[in-house]
């Protein structure tokens, strides 16, 4: 580990609450080590800086004798402090929001990332997700829907309309974050559903697109600006929706498309596959790129 060239600095709080970190090791930085104090990153030429609030003295700090890069975690309302940001070479961050990418301090080194998955559902087999034709609920939503803070009280209004999708939907209502539910019964109650509904939650770029992905389903969105921007996710092979109300209708439709040209959800589940692993792709190669240059 000491002389490894990069290193992931982060702390005890990102390793004990982070859902996503098997996303982050295994798929965006592969065999890069981690430490969780600045004098174990002595060896390295790239510091890579996961955090939730971050350090701006500590930012500044590094920057002095490594590059520094910034993977900024968790915020999804956009009020952390970004001032750490003018100190890397580059920042990945989740969480679009047009104020930030658009901020002239950032321009030059700004790059957004996927969400992620959950812990817990990483597909280690890719070819070997299970085919629509061998699932056996068109959609399913397992989630928190009481969430108060949801963007544009999407979740209520899913709430709302779910009950009118009868048999066509499987809706399992949780406390908090699938509350209740393992990663393994939460995976495999996905990899059994053709579609997955995902209402924004605290903000649009809900973790549920990406653990939708990662399980082999067809995400069912609203049209959010990061969907569409090309710097974010680049208008992705989803089903979308104008407003949660059309998502009867819309499942009718899909069952239909289900009974009587079942090749075409093949195309669909085909398309998503390729979108998400060269999105994850992507992801990799932007990381490397920055950590090794």
């Amino acid at each position: 580990m000491s002389d490894s060239p990069v290193k992931i600095l982060t702390s005890h709080r990102v390793l004990q609450s982070c859902l996503e970190l098997e996303f982050l090791f295994a798929c965006i930085f592969p065999g890069v080590p981690c430490v969780t104090r600045l004098s174990d990153c002595g060896g390295a030429s790239t510091v890579v800086y996961l955090e939730y609030d971050l350090d701006a003295k500590l930012c500044e700090q590094i920057s002095r004798t490594q590059n520094l890069l910034i993977y900024h975690l968790g915020d999804e309302t956009a009020i952390k402090d970004l001032s750490g940001y003018v100190f890397a070479k580059a920042v990945f961050r989740n969480y679009y929001h047009e104020r930030i990418f658009a901020d002239l301090r950032f321009t030059d080194r700004l790059y957004w990332m996927p969400n992620g998955f959950r812990n817990g559902l990483k597909n280690q087999h890719r070819h070997a997700l299970r085919p629509v034709s061998e699932r056996s609920v068109l959609a399913s939503f397992i989630g928190w829907l009481s969430n108060p803070n949801a963007v544009a009280n999407e979740r209520a209004a899913f709430q709302s309309i779910a009950p009118a999708c009868a048999n066509l939907l499987q809706c399992i209502p949780t406390q908090g974050f699938a509350g209740g539910f393992s990663p393994h019964l939460y995976k495999a109650l996905l990899e059994d559903a053709v579609f997955a509904p995902c209402p924004a939650g605290n903000a649009a770029e809900t973790i549920r697109l990406f653990d939708a992905m990662e399980c082999g389903c067809i995400p069912i969105s609203l049209k959010h600006p990061f969907l569409q921007r090309a710097i974010c996710m680049a208008n992705p092979p989803f089903e979308f929706l104008d407003r949660w109300e059309d998502l009867p209708h819309r499942l009718k439709s899909l069952e239909a498309l289900q009974r009587d040209e079942p090749a075409r959800l093949v195309k669909m589940q085909d398309a998503v596959k390729t979108y998400w692993r060269a999105l994850k792709s992507n992801g990799r190669s932007k990381a490397l790129m920055y950590s090794l240059s």
